[in-house]
């Protein structure tokens, strides 16, 4: 019953969203916004055809759409290397300002996470693993340094005995 629908929106969704990546390869962009729109119609989930309607609307030289459709990508993925994607079309709209400020806030928050994923690594190595597993934890939400983060996480919560949180990041 209610499964199987779900099952069957779902191929749907991605069956019309593949065929807008197939209209946008082949140039015919009105077409592809709308199989675009019709997946997300279907799925208000499927944020990946928000990022495919980016690339459209920046096909198009339509920069402040695909600002938008670029953003709400990036929030619902959580994709924030996109980011430096995102300063490129603002800095393409004419807005160099927001495109800088997107990238230095981008930047700013990659090297925090970098700093705690290191800072992890050097507290795992001296066996400080209740310390080391809460800067992984810090910055496990990271696209670059997230996954590796979380196993670590999880490693680090073995070593102490934190065996059911541990799980939440294996």
């Amino acid at each position: 019953g209610c499964a199987k629908n779900a099952v069957d929106l779902q191929v749907r969704a991605g069956n019309l969203l593949k065929k807008g990546c197939v209209l946008t390869i082949e140039k015919q962009y009105d077409e592809a916004l709308v199989q675009l729109d019709n997946a997300l119609a279907v799925s208000p989930d499927l944020y990946e055809a928000n990022l495919v309607k980016s690339q459209v609307y920046t096909e198009t030289e339509q920069y402040g759409a695909a600002i938008e459709a670029l953003k709400l990508y990036i929030d619902a993925s959580g994709d924030d290397t996109m980011n430096v994607s995102l300063a490129e079309l603002y800095k393409l709209s004419g807005d160099e300002t927001t495109g800088e400020q997107v990238l230095a806030d981008y930047e700013t928050a990659l090297a925090a996470a970098k700093e705690l994923y290191e800072s992890g690594s050097s507290k795992m190595e001296a066996g400080d693993y209740a310390g080391a597993a809460q800067d992984f934890i810090a910055c496990s939400d990271n696209t670059t340094y997230g996954a590796g983060a979380r196993y670590c996480a999880g490693v680090c919560l073995i070593n102490t005995g934190d065996y059911a949180n541990a799980l939440g990041y294996l």
